[in-house]
């Protein structure tokens, strides 16, 4: 046996595995940059919150941060208490695609052009919730709640928004979600909650007064029941 090229060959292979190896190891580390960028301060922010107080959040953070101002709106009925109507014709709910398909029989039950958008995080089985919506975020004090038996709707109770408008401020970019959810895992939530919903809109306190004024907020709900608002600009907490 020829020792000399035996070992020629065997350097020779060796060092194509390490080339190989380098290789998948390159390749690994652009994958990973690709596909899992690093995280940023606020990530790092917000998982060090919720580790400290084992807060589990149970949905995926919107990235939105879009630049809103107040509202103002007049609520019908005026009283601000929700009526409650039962529907002469009855119509199906088609539970796979109740965001859309729904909305349609819901303009003509109310017999209103209007914008709604669909909460699951707000419906169960026997009732759907949609709140009425301004440029496409929720107002999260006008809701249509449409009753459901046997997969049919019989009723609905809601509360509707009219001379809805721009309050005439300025318009200022809102808060991140991942910041709204760390202003309240800080100060306001006990260890152990869990986070299942985190949505923006606008929402305003009840005054005794046909116009109300609305500004955007992060709606944050947990497991516990908790019902949290942080003003997506300010960042107080309700």
């Amino acid at each position: 046996m020829d020792w000399s090229r035996a070992k020629t060959i065997l350097i020779i292979v060796f060092a194509l595995l390490n080339l190989l190896l380098a290789y998948q190891l390159w390749s690994d580390r652009l994958w990973f940059s690709s596909e899992k960028p690093e995280m940023t301060e606020e990530d790092r922010a917000l998982e060090q919150v919720l580790a400290l107080k084992n807060i589990q959040l149970l949905t995926d953070l919107p990235d939105e941060t879009p630049s809103l101002g107040e509202l103002t709106m007049n609520v019908h009925p005026k009283n601000g208490v929700p009526e409650t109507v039962t529907l002469a014709e009855p119509f199906r709910l088609d539970e796979p695609l109740v965001a859309e398909t729904t909305k349609e029989a819901l303009a003509r039950a109310l017999n209103q052009e209007m914008d709604y958008v669909y909460s699951a995080a707000d419906s169960r089985r026997d009732a759907h919730v949609f709140f009425q919506a301004y440029k496409g975020y929720p107002l999260f004090d006008i809701k249509v709640e449409l009753f459901v038996d046997n997969g049919m709707v019989t009723g609905f109770r809601r509360l509707r928004a009219e001379e809805l408008a721009d309050a005439g401020g300025k318009e200022q970019q809102v808060l991140s979600a991942r910041q709204a959810v760390i202003m309240l895992a800080e100060k306001y939530l006990s260890p152990e909650e869990h986070i299942y919903d985190v949505r923006l809109g606008f929402h305003g306190q009840a005054f005794n007064s046909e116009t109300r004024v609305l500004a955007p907020y992060w709606r944050i709900l947990t497991a516990g029941g908790g019902r949290y608002y942080v003003h997506a600009i300010t960042g107080a907490v309700e």
